[in-house]
């Protein structure tokens, strides 16, 4: 127990280590620069992904939603973010007709939204990636909430941890032929 405490926080320090390292683009430190107008407020963040061998992948280059929280947009973010995406055409119909601002990661996995209502969002993105020497790559749907105040500039970070044991019950990728673009396990 306490090994598993100690590693987790090792873990904890390394992901914010590598949050605060990596150099931001213009646009980030633009929003970090800016002031927030009165009602408003503004999400700094990156997005991470540790791998079973260590390494970090970040979003970069990826899309990054933030949607304003509702008992539907939890629902269907927590459905989606399951190792087992049954209905994913329903849950992404719900995404698709919610309240949102989009924001994509830079080479660094940083994302901002600058000067957003006040309120409670939940972020959603993904870590891609391809799989060496197949036509293959895959995805893991990472995810966080924020309550936002009027005048806050919110740091926040998008993380999960893939393993690939048999007890494991986080996140599971999603492969896609690159090709066809074929998903496997098919989620419908």
């Amino acid at each position: 127990m306490r090994i598993s405490l100690v590693c987790g926080a090792l873990i904890a320090f390394l992901m914010l280590g590598a949050c605060q390292q990596a150099a931001k683009s213009p646009s980030v430190a633009a929003a970090e620069a800016a002031p927030v107008r009165d009602g408003m407020g503004t999400i700094i963040g990156r997005g991470i992904l540790r791998m079973p061998n260590g390494t970090l992948l970040t979003c970069a280059g990826q899309r990054v939603r933030a949607y304003v929280e509702t008992t539907d947009v939890a629902l269907a973010v927590g459905k989606m973010s399951s190792p087992y995406m049954s209905a994913a055409d329903l849950w992404l119909a719900i995404l698709e007709k919610a309240e949102r601002q989009e924001a994509k990661c830079d080479s660094s996995g940083y994302f901002s939204f600058a000067n957003i209502p006040a309120g409670k969002w939940i972020v959603v993105g993904t870590v891609a990636w391809k799989v060496r020497d197949t036509g293959h790559g895959q995805f893991v749907l990472i995810s966080n909430d924020v309550a936002l105040k009027s005048g806050q500039k919110a740091g926040l970070l998008l993380s999960s941890s893939y393993c690939c044991s048999d007890g494991y019950a986080g996140p599971k990728p999603v492969t896609v032929d690159l090709a066809t673009g074929r998903i496997t396990p098919d989620p419908y």
